[in-house]
């Protein structure tokens, strides 16, 4: 069946960019939970610099 290679490989693509997305995020996350005190500071600098 050569006609449902390309959808499967689609669909491998797609899952593997959404488990990186994930994964990238989640890392992200993290690295600023563990850090709470940092993290309330970014926020309040974030509220500040969106009121222009």
């Amino acid at each position: 069946m050569p006609q449902l290679f390309p959808m499967n490989w689609a669909l491998i693509s797609t899952m593997i960019m959404i488990s990186l997305f994930m994964i990238t995020t989640n890392t992200f996350f993290i690295k600023f939970l563990k850090q709470d005190k940092k993290l309330k500071n970014y926020i309040n600098n974030k509220k500040l610099s969106f009121k222009w």
